[in-house]
């Protein structure tokens, strides 16, 4: 005999049988062919209110007109309880134990038993059994009845629920709570987390069910339950085991690509006891996408935000380099695959001119990285454009561009000017009159000596390291003419000075650290 068993406030019951040869058929889509004598126990669960359903559907799966008789019989009953129990439509009071129905040719009719597990507003515990006969009256026929019974179970604590949901931050969510995140299309993807807690005593199976409420055009969402799913599975195939108590933080996520449809899509996981589907907690994410107005990736140059704007570095043609230094920065939460390119808008022939990004070093003839580099959601890291004057004056302007890889209609960049004059009216021979860092490499202290052409300066000194983080700042004071820098604390390594007047970079030079 075979034993099916599940919690249920509600329950469709397809029961697969049949009865003088085709003639009368109780189907079952879930559990498969059962057979008279079967037994189905049906358990309370946290969804449940006052009443236990069972719905039974019966098929008439002959080409002649049938009458069937559905009744019952209580063998094991709550003090208190009721049942009664409705037939093609009829629901009949307590007293009432049996009903005929004419069925048609390949008509489907319902039937219902109705378990009231409350009695002057207190839960009736414990377990009553009916029995339901199905009959086909015909005279001449062997009127055999299908016997299933049913046991309505009640147990003590069915209402608190197995499953627990939390969100990362460890806030409870509770059942058929709505969840909203927010995201915008510079993400190519919305991905929400739920921690899953066993409340029970006893290791619990646990799968997840998905349902999309509303999924907008051409969106599409998918989930993960210890593994990754296709987008076509609504219910994972594998349980994971929750250990007593304890709870999975990493196994489950739901996966939401936009792919640029603005606005709100609404999605039900459930996640529910492999042998209870009805023990079960839900939860509706709202996913919601809107149109990017704030800026994917920052760029920043001595403390001042150059995203998509110009910036202006000068020098002389005994320069080795003239240097722009960028800090990027990634201003979303989630990483970023970052490519990027130069593009020269003017030059001169005798100029070369390279770039640097997080440490990597692309000569003259390097126009694009040939791969993207991977930030973190928050991270920044530095590039730097070189130019290399080879002691002849004149102007460049190169504009460097940096974008998502997969999002290459959306890219921010900085022109950059490098002037190297030496004809006295550059800024730099404008402000100063004498200018020299020593010794280099260094070791505990790295002068800087220094003689304004004019008093009213607003000068400061910036010390920038390989990542292009501010380490060091100074106020150049018009009456001094030198600045003594402590780098005993710094590392090894290569660093670079840069002298603002304003706003305005006025030299950028490197130098090296070493003890």
């Amino acid at each position: 005999m075979k034993k099916i068993i599940f919690t249920m406030t509600f329950a469709i019951l397809f029961v697969a049988s049949q009865l003088f040869g085709q003639g009368l058929l109780l189907e079952s889509t879930i559990h498969g062919e059962l057979a008279n004598g079967d037994e189905i126990n049906v358990l309370a669960g946290p969804n449940t209110t006052q009443e236990l359903e069972l719905i039974i559907h019966v098929k008439n799966n002959s080409d002649a007109e049938k009458l069937v008789k559905v009744a019952f019989e209580i063998t094991d009953q709550v003090t208190n309880s009721t049942h009664t129990f409705c037939w093609a439509g009829g629901c009949l009071p307590p007293e009432i134990t049996e009903a005929n129905a004419t069925m048609d040719p390949q008509e489907m009719l319902e039937m219902s038993g109705h378990y009231n597990m409350l009695h002057e507003g207190e839960f009736l515990y414990g377990t009553t059994t009916v029995k339901y006969t199905f009959t086909e009256l015909e005279e001449g026929k062997d009127n055999r009845p299908i016997v299933i019974t049913v046991n309505y179970i009640v147990n003590m604590g069915f209402e608190e629920r197995a499953i627990a949901l939390l969100t990362p931050n460890d806030l409870p969510v509770q059942h058929d709570e709505e969840y909203l995140l927010q995201g915008n299309t510079s993400e190519s993807m919305l991905v929400s987390h739920f921690k899953v807690k066993n409340n029970t005593n006893e290791n619990i199976n646990v799968l997840v069910k998905r349902e999309r409420i509303e999924l907008l055009y051409p969106a599409i969402d998918s989930f993960c339950w210890g593994s990754c799913y296709d987008p076509s599975v609504d219910v994972s195939p594998r349980a994971l085991t929750i250990n007593a108590g304890a709870s999975l933080d990493n196994d489950f996520s739901g996966d939401y690509e936009h792919h640029n449809a603005i606005g709100e899509s609404k999605i039900k996981y459930t996640f529910f006891l492999a042998n209870n589907p009805y023990n079960a907690t839900s939860v509706y994410v709202i996913y919601k996408v809107e149109e990017n107005t704030a800026n994917s990736i920052s760029l920043m140059s001595n403390g001042i935000d150059v995203t998509n704007q110009e910036l202006t570095v000068n020098g002389t043609p005994s320069d080795s380099e003239l240097i722009s230094t960028i800090k990027v920065k990634n201003m979303l939460d989630t990483e970023q695959e970052i490519l990027i390119s130069k593009e020269i808008i003017s030059t001169n022939a005798d100029f070369e001119n390279t770039f640097t990004f997080a440490g990597d070093d692309f000569p003259s003839t390097i126009e694009e990285t040939p791969f993207p580099y991977v930030l973190a959601g928050g991270s920044e890291t530095e590039f730097s454009g070189h130019l290399l004057p080879n002691n002849i004056a004149g102007e460049a302007v190169i504009k460097y561009s940096f974008w998502n890889k997969d999002n290459a209609d959306e890219k921010f960049f900085v022109t950059v000017n490098y002037i190297v004059k030496s004809d006295g009216i550059n800024e730099y021979e404008q402000v100063f009159e004498t200018l020299k860092a020593y010794p280099i490499p260094t070791d505990n202290i790295l002068n800087i000596d220094y003689k304004f052409k004019q008093e009213d300066i607003n000068a400061r000194i910036v010390i920038l390291n390989i990542l292009g983080e501010t380490i060091y700042t100074q106020k150049m004071n018009v009456n001094n003419e030198q600045i003594s820098i402590n780098t005993s604390n710094l590392e090894n390594g290569m660093y670079f000075y840069s002298i603002l007047n304003g706003n305005q970079n006025i030299i950028s030079k490197k130098f090296i650290v070493s003890h």
